[in-house]
């Protein structure tokens, strides 16, 4: 049987399943023989924790954009700084990326983390 306490754990929170009976025919215009069947129903909410996310790859990744503000106090000229700089944090959030890829399952859409890890390597490059 399923138990409903494996889901439970670091990632999700299981919350009391909600059961309900009600009594219907056979089909929507009444039993031909008159008998009545039992429905039951029951509901399972079960909720993602997200705090894991935000702490472990939200917040280096903020990190990381806002040491790309460490371009414009650098020199201008020679250009070589600012594209060692920039090309490093390039490499590390690749690098970043593909180590939280390897822990997440794959989806065939893109999703939030996706799009945060698209936007952080474009303003990286754009920094130059």
């Amino acid at each position: 049987p399923f138990k409903l306490d494996a889901m439970a754990g670091v990632n999700y929170e299981v919350f009391e399943p909600e059961i309900m009976l009600s009594e219907m025919s056979a089909d929507k215009g009444g039993s031909q023989s008159g008998r009545r069947y039992t429905h039951c129903t029951i509901r399972v909410l079960i909720a993602r924790k997200y705090s894991h996310h935000v702490y472990n790859i939200i917040t280096p990744l903020m990190a990381m954009q806002m040491l790309a503000f460490a371009i414009y106090f650098t020199d201008l000229y020679p250009i070589t700084q600012r594209l060692i700089l920039s090309l490093t944090l390039f490499l590390t959030l690749f690098a970043f990326r593909r180590s939280v890829v390897a822990g997440l399952p794959n989806t065939p859409y893109l999703t939030i983390l996706d799009h945060a890890f698209n936007a952080a390597c474009l303003l990286s490059v754009y920094h130059v």
